[in-house]
């Protein structure tokens, strides 16, 4: 089709939960879950190696100049080098 399969605000909204997965508490790491109790059963507030380094990819490769917020993209990856270092 040539719409969009996404609003700007459901765009908007994905972008937040996604920040809200990267760089956790300022530690870097990149959990799966902020929520502590998820389903009830448990936390997934894990920083997998390799989804951590795929999220990160996909971080940059979502970047949009003039949409995305480019001071957010910088300090973000040093944190996560920081992380995995």
């Amino acid at each position: 089709t040539s719409t969009p399969p996404f609003s700007d605000s459901e765009l908007d909204l994905m972008r937040s939960f996604f920040l809200a997965n990267i760089n956790f508490q300022n530690s870097g790491g990149v959990i799966a879950s902020p929520d502590a109790n998820v389903n009830g059963g448990g936390s997934y507030r894990y920083h997998w190696s390799r989804d951590g380094a795929l999220s990160m990819r996909t971080f940059l490769q979502t970047f949009v100049p003039g949409v995305t917020n480019s001071s957010l993209v910088f300090p973000y990856m040093m944190q996560y080098a920081k992380f995995v270092n």
